[in-house]
């Protein structure tokens, strides 16, 4: 059986990404910003002018939720 080849380091899942979204709290907050899509992407307005993918949306709510 073949070895498959390594996933390039840009696809792998994000680990915080995974981590944000086990947490229903995360889910909630996500769920309640503003949002768009724009070319299959799914865009955030987390302060309102500003859009953000959800892999960094992920890793600033899980920045300020182990600073609270």
């Amino acid at each position: 059986m073949a070895e498959e080849p390594p996933v390039p380091p840009d696809q792998q899942p994000d680990a915080s990404l995974a981590r944000a979204r086990s947490s229903s709290a995360y889910v909630a907050w996500r769920d309640a910003l503003p949002s768009f899509e724009l070319d299959g992407e799914r865009l955030y307005l987390p302060t309102g002018d500003v859009p953000v993918a959800e892999p960094e949306l992920a890793r600033d709510w899980l920045r300020r939720d182990e600073t609270a």
